[in-house]
């Protein structure tokens, strides 16, 4: 259980010194994480879990009532780059858990930001390559990297359009 803990909830809880504005998108929830902790700690933003598994998206629906979370809602859906906005502003900060290349991500995610948003993510060794891979494609995407708190291997990456 103290496993469970510490790679799945605290890890969630990290994401939180990251989280700017008050529309966020948890792409891919699958079991709720790390949006359900997040939305937990943080009652004053609206989180948005989007899960594209029907079953998934309902474990989502059922967990959120039954914590009686009145800032989530959960979307099964799925998010191309073609998608129209999901919320009309867009959001301002996107967190993805285990997603893909940093690539693909900013290209699936680009257009859902907010003008201030950016999307959150933790890699971890190989992220170099990434970076190259991202930056090859797309010049204008800043990018930021923390340390992580707890591995001296992985690292918080944020992706946001540059101005």
């Amino acid at each position: 259980m103290v496993d469970f803990w510490e790679k799945h909830i605290v890890e969630s809880l990290l994401y939180t010194d990251h989280i700017q504005g008050n529309a966020v998108l948890d792409l891919g929830s699958g079991a709720g994480l790390p949006g359900i902790p997040l939305a937990i700690q943080l009652s004053e933003v609206h989180f948005y879990l989007i899960e594209s598994r029907e079953k998934r998206a309902w474990f989502l629906r059922e967990t959120v009532q039954a914590l009686q979370l009145t800032n989530v809602t959960v979307l099964n859906s799925t998010v191309t780059p073609t998608s129209e906005k999901i919320i009309p502003n867009g959001f301002t900060t996107v967190v993805a858990r285990a997603f893909g290349e940093l690539r693909q991500l900013y290209h699936l995610l680009k257009d859902q930001l907010s003008e201030n948003g950016k999307i959150v993510t933790v890699k971890g060794e190989g992220v170099d390559g990434e970076i190259k891979r991202l930056n090859s494609k797309y010049k204008h995407v800043n990018l930021e990297t923390t340390p992580h708190p707890n591995s001296s291997t992985r690292f918080f990456i944020s992706l946001s359009n540059s101005k």
